[in-house]
């Protein structure tokens, strides 16, 4: 199978207004470093009320986005949401999953997209999630839990495509663990494998979580510093699935990666 065409894909944990630290000109600032990279697809975590209140999604909307509303089965609010580009892709089905046993917020979910790219009709699947947080015995179990959930979530995707078993589905988000874990280590024995271990290029070599930005009042800005871990113990991944080529991997460094959130964005190019 040729593959040709060339998506765009960005994760990225906006860092939720529960720890002081307010919304506003986060948001704006966020906005303006996603539509400079303008991805085709990009996966949030962390869209806690406020968020959903904030500049982000107009933004986003202006810029030529939209998102997927599936059934939230009762969910009150989507915190892992998903965001494609319109102009260049359609979204033919959507779902979403809240992930069972430990929950804070019920905020530990998945929302995925059956999507298609307008002038050649190439299916691809998009997930946004973020597994559950805590480092220990009781959150590894949790994660455990969450990945094989996710799994069958995409299992959901394909059928919604045929059951075409070849379409490639990426997977983007905050797994809450690195590459050495063990739900990592389920979720790439069942073929979902993190793009930096395929990618053609890996442009840095950084870990994607870092310091909590801490606030100038002096500049009005959040700031901090990057990570001195290399991406091995990142906890921000955008796994891939299926029939495709990583052309490139890259943790997004870009200023506001540092005044926005406690996470860099990942951004990868791939070709399906």
């Amino acid at each position: 199978m040729e593959l040709q065409e060339k998506v765009k894909l960005m994760t990225a944990n906006v860092w939720a207004d529960v720890f002081g630290n307010p919304v506003p000109g986060r948001d704006t600032a966020l906005a303006r470093m996603v539509i400079r990279h303008h991805p085709d697809v990009v996966f949030f975590q962390e869209m806690h009320p406020h968020w959903w209140a904030s500049q982000l999604s107009p933004l986003l909307h202006c810029a030529g986005y939209r998102r997927p509303e599936p059934d939230l089965h009762g969910n009150p609010l989507n915190y892992t949401p998903l965001y494609y580009d319109v102009t260049r892709l359609e979204a033919l089905a959507c779902g979403f999953w809240k992930y069972t046993g430990l929950n804070d917020y019920d905020s530990k979910s998945v929302t995925w997209a059956l999507l298609r790219v307008r002038e050649s009709g190439k299916l691809f699947g998009a997930m946004a999630t973020h597994l559950y947080h805590e480092q220990n015995d009781r959150g590894n179990t949790a994660r455990l839990r969450n990945v094989r959930e996710l799994l069958a979530c995409a299992e959901a995707l394909r059928r919604a495509a045929d059951g075409d078993g070849q379409i490639p589905v990426f997977c983007g988000g905050d797994y809450n663990c690195d590459l050495l874990s063990e739900p990592y280590a389920y979720l790439e024995a069942q073929g979902m494998v993190c793009a930096s271990r395929l990618a053609a290029c890996k442009v840095n070599d950084i870990c994607t979580w870092h310091a909590y930005p801490v606030y100038d009042r002096m500049r009005n800005v959040y700031h901090s510093q990057p990570s001195d871990m290399d991406s091995v113990y990142s906890i921000d991944h955008i796994c891939v699935q299926g029939s495709a080529a990583v052309d490139s991997y890259t943790v997004v460094c870009d200023r506001e990666a540092f005044t926005v959130s406690d996470h860099c964005p990942v951004e990868i190019l791939a070709r399906i």
